[in-house]
């Protein structure tokens, strides 16, 4: 098996620097911004908005909404 080495090409940031994508846009809201997940878990959501939270020194909060699952950022 041979790979072609390639030059130039740039390296995408990582969004929760880990190398992966981050499923929610924690990294994008500003105090006050809010997004709602249709038939989310919210054990789910609030997990991953406390540890989104930790890593940015930000503070969101997840409550049950009709039909799934809002999220806020708070400070």
């Amino acid at each position: 098996m041979s790979f072609k080495i390639e030059k130039n090409h740039v390296v995408p940031a990582s969004v929760d620097g880990l190398g992966r994508r981050e499923k929610y846009p924690w990294s994008q809201m500003e105090i006050g911004d809010s997004f709602f997940v249709e038939k989310g878990e919210v054990r789910k959501i609030a997990g991953a908005a406390c540890h989104a939270g930790r890593r940015a020194n930000k503070k969101f909060v997840v409550r049950v909404a009709e039909g799934g699952v809002r999220a806020w950022r708070y400070e």
